[in-house]
């Protein structure tokens, strides 16, 4: 069975709002097709052990935070510091362009996937100060972040086609929030909506 590094520094099982659910999702969709690892820039304790016990997601978690990591050269020291059954893989995916830098931590040649959530750089673009406020990346840099990647993912297909203009369509792959439709009776005339969801910027200025 092909063997896949999943490199991350968020905890998703502590925050569950849409972001983590898809992580979650896509880790039990790669648990189930290939021999999966986790590596988690971080380090875990008794909640967390609590937490992914109860999700039953079938991989290997390695924790490989020392407390001591204050730059991105540490992350990928430690990184390469593991044992070869904790770093060695057949493919890594990293999450998000604030990961990115671990693409230096792998073997040279290595298949990489880019996880990328949301191109921050068009954040930039928003009307709103507080999304704008979370583009940490201008387009160049993100560009340049792309390119050092096999592949790019993105979740909308607008962000897709967006980023197939950078680096090429064959170099990004579209995986979309999971759905998971239930029945429901139809419902009378409504004169309001209601709107559950985290405080992230994009959803208030969305909803607005």
């Amino acid at each position: 069975m092909k063997s896949i590094c999943y490199i991350s520094q968020a905890n998703s099982w502590r925050r569950l709002n849409g972001g983590m659910q898809r992580d979650l999702k896509l880790l039990d969709f790669l648990a189930q097709n290939f021999s999966l690892k986790f590596v988690y820039l971080g380090s875990l304790d008794a909640r967390d052990t609590s937490a992914l016990a109860k999700m039953s997601l079938d991989l290997e978690i390695h924790a490989i935070g020392t407390g001591s990591e204050k730059s991105t050269k540490d992350w990928i020291s430690r990184f390469q510091v593991q044992k070869p059954e904790v770093r060695d893989a057949d493919a890594y995916i990293i999450r998000g362009a604030e990961s990115s830098f671990m693409v230096d931590a792998l073997p040279e040649g290595s298949k990489t996937f880019l996880d990328s959530l949301d191109l921050v750089s068009e954040r930039r673009q928003g009307e709103d100060s507080a999304e704008r406020s979370l583009a940490f990346l201008t387009r160049e840099q993100e560009i340049e972040i792309f390119s050092r990647f096999t592949q790019v993912i993105c979740i909308q297909e607008d962000e897709a086609d967006l980023a197939s203009q950078w680096i090429g369509r064959e170099r990004v792959v579209t995986a979309k929030h999971p759905v998971e439709p239930t029945t429901k009776l139809p419902r009378g005339h409504r004169n309001r909506i209601g709107m559950v969801a985290s405080n992230w910027p994009p959803n208030a200025y969305g909803l607005r």
